[in-house]
């Protein structure tokens, strides 16, 4: 088992409690089949991406999910009302406060947002997109979540790594897009995601975090990501 520095335990401990999802897809719908999630879902609104600030994710890659996750889903047939009508809406309410907006007012606002919105559109269903770091097992430096893979880089191994070999095994931070549709009164039907990229690289026996501009580098990651997300509609 790999050996933690201290300030990658503190984040991988935080990271165990968002783990990779299993690989069978038949688990993405939740009290509903298939079947009847189609017919009952037909109109979805999309939200505006959530990304975890310690991701530091760039806006052309919100941008970038955002279209490949409507392009998607009108390949699919849904009838969709984009990030833009959800905000427009929002905007409105925001403006009830000129002194500036607190948690308690953010709740307000979202909660009337989406009152508003199924009042002026045909919506029976809420789709949120969130990108979220999680945890991530991996074995010979490769990890394997969400339906993807990556080999994990190294600084080396050093002379003990050479004699003894370099057969490391354990938890490694990794992000991922996550699709939650929801009904009217805010159940979800459904929940899968596709992993986008590992967090961090391995120094000997130790994961240290990488660099904030090592990462989002492979928009060909987050676009398979978002595919695998999808892939159980």
């Amino acid at each position: 088992m790999i050996r933690l520095g201290l300030q990658s335990l503190v984040v991988v401990l935080a990271l165990l409690a968002t783990p990779a999802l299993a690989q069978s897809t038949k688990d993405a719908y939740i009290d509903i089949k298939k079947s009847a999630f189609k017919k009952q879902f037909t109109h979805l609104a999309v939200m505006p991406v959530f990304a975890a600030p310690a991701l530091s994710m760039p806006a052309e890659m919100e941008q970038l999910i955002i279209a490949e996750v409507l392009k998607k889903l009108k390949k699919s047939r849904f009838t969709i009302f984009p990030p833009t009508d959800v905000q427009g809406i929002q905007d409105q309410f925001s403006r009830l406060y000129p002194q500036g907006l607190d948690n308690d007012n953010l709740g307000i606002i979202l909660e009337h947002t989406i009152r508003e919105l199924y009042f002026r559109h045909p919506v029976n269903g809420l789709l949120s997109i969130q990108v979220l770091p999680v945890a991530a097992p991996f074995a010979k430096d490769r990890a394997q979540w969400a339906g993807t893979t990556q080999k994990i880089k190294h600084k080396g191994d050093g002379l003990f790594g050479a004699i003894l070999g370099t057969n490391y095994g354990g938890t490694v931070g990794a992000s991922a897009i996550r699709i939650v549709i929801s009904d009217r009164q805010g159940k979800p039907v459904y929940n899968w995601s596709g992993g986008i990229e590992v967090l961090m690289q391995r120094n000997g026996k130790d994961l240290e975090i990488l660099p904030k501009e090592r990462l989002w580098q492979d928009k060909k990651r987050v676009l398979k990501a978002v595919k695998y997300a999808l892939k159980p509609i």
